[in-house]
């Protein structure tokens, strides 16, 4: 078997812009943290002749690409964010997938604009080659995330001694750090206008992740609050929702309430001066959240893989392969700050195409 690998060995190193003083469990975008990504490989393993390349011209097309040689993206700043509103984007057929900051704090009675992000995230046009016409797919038993455990640990020795580490030991923190895969995804956009697809993978999928909800962006321990045109406080409704014109909200109680559980950006107290979010009578009442539409690695199982990339022989395929944290992923807090991970995602063929 011939075996063609691409090799991405850039170190994509991410410095907080803000203090790391922060509490142990503030969702990332609550505040910005550190994440580097050692290494990310990306394999092409198969018997055929499939060749890589970061240009569709046939002289570029090689086994594997090195940095400072090839045109390969350096992420730089890597932060949270969401592919919430993506049909904004597809419906439009961009060759690029846009994502959102799903924090954002400018919004218009209520109703927060999230913003397009440029950066923050791994986003790479890739051409595939092949010398006949066949289904490509990823290899979902060579594909992983996974925790850089070696460089976790040096992070906790950097981290322990911050203020906001204090009351956890080494085991704990480690533990925390190593669990940033969960809220890894990757994506292919396969921008052909005539045959226009976007998929995304949660490689950890074991449940629906709403792209909304509350949060406690300020940091204060409260849920977001904004002030209605009656001059009453009504907490903030973030993300991709629908009728939001059906939002139910509770009357003040003018006694806060403490969150269930350890308090983090997606968990916090209740204002007992605001009108608090009804979730379940909102829902009743005909009013939800986008549920964020992923494969999970056992959807790339075999022959009935349900990522399924055409290659005519000869011919150079465009494909875009994104790696982001999704911030609407409830394991993604800042107990994970300072996380290193290795992602390595194989592409094979799957079969031949039968004309």
């Amino acid at each position: 078997m011939n075996k063609k690998r691409l090799i991405i060995t850039s170190l994509f190193s991410v410095i907080g812009l803000l203090s790391l003083s922060v509490s142990f469990s503030i969702a990332w975008y609550a505040s910005s943290t550190r994440l580097a990504v050692r290494t990310i490989k990306i394999e092409i393993d198969d018997d055929r002749e499939l060749k890589i390349s970061t240009s569709p011209e046939l002289d570029t097309f090689k086994s594997s690409l090195v940095e400072g040689i090839d045109d390969l993206y350096d992420v730089g700043l890597y932060k949270p964010v969401s592919s919430m509103l993506s049909y904004t984007w597809m419906d439009e057929k961009k060759g690029m997938p846009e994502f959102r900051d799903s924090s954002s704090v400018e919004q218009i009675h209520g109703a927060p604009i999230p913003e397009v992000w440029d950066n923050g995230f791994y986003r790479q046009e890739l051409w595939l080659l092949a010398d006949d016409d066949v289904l490509v797919t990823v290899d979902n038993t060579k594909t992983t995330f996974e925790p850089d455990v070696a460089a976790n640990r040096e992070a906790v020795q950097y981290l322990k001694n911050k203020p906001a580490f204090q009351t956890y030991n080494d085991g704990e923190i480690l533990e925390s750090l190593n669990n940033l895969k969960y809220s890894l995804r990757f994506s292919i956009l396969q921008p052909d206008l005539d045959n226009y697809k976007y998929q995304i993978v949660d490689p950890y999928k074991s449940g629906e992740t709403l792209l909304g909800g509350l949060l406690d962006n300020m940091n204060d321990g409260y849920y977001d609050t904004y002030t209605g045109d009656d001059g009453e406080t009504y907490e903030i409704v973030y993300g991709e929702v629908y009728n939001r014109d059906k939002i139910i909200y509770d009357n003040p109680t003018n006694i806060d309430i403490e969150p269930s559980g350890e308090y983090n950006a997606f968990n916090a107290k209740i204002k007992g001066s605001a009108h608090h979010f009804n979730y379940e009578a909102s829902k009743d009442n005909g009013f939800y959240f986008k549920t964020e539409e992923t494969l999970s690695m056992d959807d790339l199982e075999g022959l009935d893989s349900k990522i399924r990339i055409p290659l005519e022989r000869g011919v150079p395929k465009k494909i875009v392969l994104s790696i982001y944290l999704e911030g609407w992923d409830r394991d993604n807090i800042n107990n994970t700050m300072g996380a290193n991970f290795i992602s390595n995602v194989t592409f094979k063929i799957l079969r031949e195409i039968v004309k």
